[in-house]
């Protein structure tokens, strides 16, 4: 039973993951129309600074959803090497 709420745990963070990049794409896609249609009064593109800080922050969400020790953890990937290796012969 604890195996099926960490799974579902884990589940649950990948797709608020995924929804936090679907809204960082459609939000920064229009930031930058707005910015290329609405400001011209100075030469400096301000998008590129929202995309930046807004990135660093969905980095930061992608690096916690692996938990980085996982993320390069070893029994993960020969787990990852058994399960691909299961259907290979």
């Amino acid at each position: 039973m604890e195996d099926s709420t960490k799974l579902r745990e884990e589940a649950v963070a990948n797709i608020a993951f995924r929804i936090h990049a679907l809204i960082y794409l459609l939000v920064n896609i229009g930031l930058l129309v707005i910015d290329l249609m609405f400001d011209n009064s100075s030469s400096i593109n301000w998008f590129y600074y929202a995309a930046t800080v807004w990135g660093v922050g969905l980095l930061g969400h992608f690096l916690f959803i692996t938990r980085t020790v996982g993320f390069f953890s070893i029994e993960k990937e020969v787990n990852r090497i058994k399960n691909q290796n299961k259907y290979r012969y």
